[in-house]
């Protein structure tokens, strides 16, 4: 039996950093170009006053769920915006012009709809009055028999 021994492998420990470096530096480039879409799709979202949640925002930004439950501090300012009353200060102005259109519009609408109660209140008092004196006619009436 031969008793040989096998050449070992000498390696420094510099060279497996070296080699994988600019894969950790494209898997991070990467994260930040998704953080960023994320952040703008949040910005986006904001200023149009859609609603915010995980989904809409992952897809709005072309990543993964996934990706926000990894970035706890994005899924915490969605969370933190989610809670918040859906139109606020941040809301664009598209969305105040709408609302305050609506707000006239069902102003006009309630000024319309006490006219009408007026009208018939009035409609109301004419016909009670009606209904006395055509009561007093036929009480009258059957007094004079």
């Amino acid at each position: 039996m031969s008793t040989t021994a096998k050449p070992q492998r000498t390696s420094t420990a510099t060279a497996p950093d070296t080699r994988s470096q600019p894969m950790l530096n494209g898997r991070h480039a990467d994260s930040a170009r998704r953080r960023q879409r994320v952040i703008t799709a949040l910005d986006q979202a904001i200023t149009e006053g859609a609603e915010i949640s995980a989904s809409g925002i992952a897809r709005a930004a072309g990543v993964d769920r996934t990706f926000l439950y990894r970035h706890r501090d994005l899924l915490e300012k969605i969370h933190a915006l989610q809670a918040e009353p859906a139109v606020s200060d941040r809301a664009g102005p598209a969305v105040t012009r709408a609302l305050n259109q609506k707000i006239t519009h069902f102003e006009q609408q309630a000024a319309d709809l006490r006219l009408q109660l007026e009208e018939r209140d009035d409609d109301l008092a004419a016909a009670r009055a009606t209904n006395r004196e055509l009561m007093t006619q036929l009480n009258h009436a059957a007094q004079s028999r």
